[in-house]
């Protein structure tokens, strides 16, 4: 095989498997992984390319797995190596670190912090992945099954990671595949040609142009014409990804853990003290993460459709709203604080639950560091008060709902406490004076939980903590026909030179209830105090208390099933949900992962291009020294002189003619390239090489010497007022003709 069907196939196919590794950048915090994945891709590729020219492919097989178990031990178990020689104490090392990979990769999400045992696990399938490819490619010869591989790693990475650096790794994926795959059929077109086949399809790198040409143009058009057509915006003729319903694109459903059912482990933990997230922000507020509207008698979830953030809050804030900044440093799970009601965000990749305007990521918000405007609480008029008294509209009868069974004993207590009031807003103060008349005592040693039973018990011993004042709330008032909701988030926590900076211990759940006119307000049953979940006593969180509230709101239509992803949570006590299985454990640092790739794309092609340059250059070089000019007998040197002659001819542009003789050859450039610089030396070369060939009389040193006088001659008569740039271009062209024209009759000399 050429060393073009050899090394430009490997490299392209090397560069797929080296992308598709790359693809975990969306599944790890920072780019340590990165040079480890891309010597694991590279080693199988290399060791192919070098070894299949002499070795058989069960030796190569064998040399690429002692490589890739080299390289492991020398970069994650060194320190029980002898001159870096693996041994049985660094294989033990390798083994537990292998096992702590596999409990990540099982346990959590992403994104990871690339610790050794996850390398080591990527390293290992990117290296499996790599050898795998390189045998179907090379030594099965099936070119289009050597992708499977790198796309199945390409597919899980994709599907374990985050949406982060979706489009760059897609596309330098894609790239390389397509790259590899125009090499690889030219290889086998050269491969499979026979002895007078004409010159070399793509010796003038013909099929390559060809194919980047119409690859980069229909991309072109694609990417910057195709937004710009009419109707690009418009609904598919077709819409594949919800056939039946269904999105065929991910999960139907965002299944999470409630996030009221760790509020105690917050405020009692011995973590309370950890510093969860930092808020810069002009007021006092309290940092909500979710609107629990569904309330089965044993937990406060959420079932309501989402759309994309995008498309329900703009990045341009509204007048009247206060803007937050947000950067998460310890606060795991999915739910992003913010203030409500949130306008305006710049968190991309996250979803809004439309009902309660809660804000959800998909893959976890652990350091991410987000903006949010926020339309919050205003003082209240009497006309305001008085216009809550409106019938309830129909939509919101659902947020009135209680589970059947639930206690008449509630039902009751609710109607008494709200005896005397005359309008909703009238009973939705009288139940928050009913909790925080005195009568109440917050107490952290309460059992949490706030269902029905936990209910019926805190309003019989009158203690508990936040949990339980909020959950007792929102029932009472949906007993007396109120649309009410949990609420669950933080207290504003300290403030510093104008940042809050948000604890364990500042978590909280306080009520919310819709009031016709002014939209969903919140309400603190809560005692206010010092302990940690009391009420904060500045904070401008309690829309509808007396301290502060809120401007009217919009009511927003619910999304369609369709076209919406649902947010569930399960119905049982501990309000546990099911994790989508495969995902990553978050943590790790805050190094933006989009500089990785962005930079790791040029530098590989920056550097497939030095090596295939240098390449090419010591190619030549060797050809046309030691093989030509060194040739064993004065014929064949002969020989290596007009091929020298005909290649360099070959780079300007002029390839020989295979069906020509020598002398028939030189008169061809005649009429082709006028210029009696290198007429002359062509047709003195033509004349020497048909004698040192066909001729009967010896060929003595001299002949040699012309011959090859006359070669530099045709050398620097083409350079000659040629810019330097041609001159490269020339030099990099990896021209063959003139060495397959003249080892083909070289052989009868």
């Amino acid at each position: 095989m050429t060393d073009r069907g050899t090394w430009f196939p490997a490299a392209g196919l090397a560069a797929v498997s080296v992308t598709a590794g790359l693809t975990f950048s969306r599944v790890f915090a920072n780019g340590s992984f990165a040079l480890p994945v891309i010597v694991a891709a590279a080693i199988p590729h290399a060791i192919g390319a070098l070894g299949r020219r002499r070795w058989r492919n069960a030796l190569i097989l064998i040399a690429t797995v002692a490589a890739l178990f080299v390289f492991a031990t020398i970069a994650y178990a060194s320190e029980h190596t002898t001159l870096l020689a693996p041994s049985f104490a660094s294989t033990r090392d390798l083994w537990h670190l292998l096992g702590d990979g596999w409990s990540v990769f099982r346990d959590g999400h992403a994104p990871v912090e690339p610790t050794s045992g996850v390398q080591l696990l990527c390293v290992t399938a990117v290296g499996a992945v790599a050898l795998l490819a390189d045998q179907l490619a090379f030594a099965r010869r099936l070119g289009l099954g050597a992708i499977v591989p790198s796309l199945l790693l390409f597919v899980v990475a994709a599907t374990l990671g985050t949406s982060d650096l979706r489009f760059v790794t897609t596309v330098a994926y894609v790239v390389a595949v397509l790259a590899y795959l125009v090499l690889f059929q030219q290889a086998e077109v050269e491969r499979r040609r026979t002895w007078c086949t004409g010159r070399r399809v793509g010796s003038s790198a013909g099929i390559v142009n060809a194919a980047a040409a119409l690859g980069g143009g229909a991309v072109l058009l694609g990417v910057v014409l195709g937004p710009l057509l009419p109707g690009a915006n418009a609904a598919p003729v077709l819409d594949y990804r919800h056939i039946g319903g269904h999105s065929v694109s991910g999960p139907t459903s965002i299944q999470a853990e409630s996030p009221i059912v760790d509020i105690r482990d917050r405020l009692t933990g011995a973590n309370r003290d950890d510093v969860l997230f930092h808020v810069k922000a002009q007021r006092r507020l309290y940092w909500r993460l979710a609107g629990l509207d569904h309330f089965d008698g044993n937990i406060w979830g959420i079932e309501s459709e989402a759309s994309a953030v995008t498309s329900e809050l703009p990045r341009r804030p509204r007048p009247g709203t206060i803007r937050e900044r947000f950067t998460i440093d310890a606060l795991d799970g999915q739910w992003l604080p913010a203030a409500y009601e949130p306008t305006a965000t710049d968190a991309n990749g996250t979803r809004v639950v439309d009902a309660s305007r809660t804000l959800v990521s998909p893959n976890g918000i652990l350091h991410t560091d987000y903006q949010v405007d926020s339309r919050v609480p205003q003082p209240l008029t009497p006309t305001q008060i008085a216009g809550t008294a409106a019938p309830l509209p129909h939509q919101y009868e659902s947020d009135t709902d209680l589970p059947p069974g639930f206690p008449d004993s509630v039902r009751a207590a609710a109607r008494r406490v709200t005896a005397g009031a005359t309008t909703p807003y009238g009973k939705a103060k009288a139940l928050e004076r009913y909790f925080t008349g005195g009568s109440f005592v917050y107490d952290l040693n309460v059992p949490r939980g706030s269902g029905t039973d936990e209910i019926v018990s805190f309003l019989r011993i009158k203690r508990g903590f936040c949990e339980q004042f909020a959950g007792a709330y929102a029932a009472m008032a949906r007993s007396l026909g109120l649309p009410a909701r949990v609420a669950v988030g933080f207290g504003p926590g300290q403030l510093d030179g104008g940042t809050f900076t948000v604890r364990a211990r500042d978590a909280h759940a306080w009520p919310e209830v819709w009031l016709a006119g002014l939209g969903w307000r919140a309400f603190e049953p809560t005692p206010a105090g010092t302990q940690p979940g009391e009420t904060d006593p500045l904070a401008g969180a309690t829309a509808g208390s007396t301290r502060s509230s809120a401007t009217p709101t919009t009511t927003l239509a619910p999304s369609l099933p369709t076209t919406t992803p649902s947010v569930t949570f399960p119905t049982s006590p501990a309000g546990k949900a099911n994790v989508q299985a495969g995902a990553f454990a978050t943590s790790g640092s805050s190094f933006d992962k989009r500089w990785l790739v962005l930079a790791a794309i040029p530098l590989l092609a920056v550097l497939a291009a030095l090596v295939w340059g240098a390449r090419v250059l010591l190619h030549k070089r060797r050809r046309r020294t030691k093989r030509r000019r060194r040739a064993t007998t004065h014929a064949r040197s002969i020989a290596g002189a007009w091929q020298d002659a005909l290649e360099r001819l070959a780079e300007a542009g002029l390839p020989p003619r295979s069906s020509l003789t020598p002398y028939e050859q030189a008169a061809s450039y005649r009429t082709r390239l006028v210029l009696p610089s290198v007429n002359d030396p062509v047709d003195e070369l033509a004349a020497l090489y048909t004698r040192a060939v066909w001729s009967g009389r010896d060929i003595d040193e001299d002949d040699v010497a012309r011959s090859w006088q006359a070669a530099d001659e045709v050398r620097a008569g083409l350079a000659r007022d040629t810019s330097a740039g041609e001159r490269a271009r020339r030099a990099l062209r990896p021209v063959t003709l003139g060495e397959r024209v003249g080892r083909r009759e070289t052989v009868r000399v």
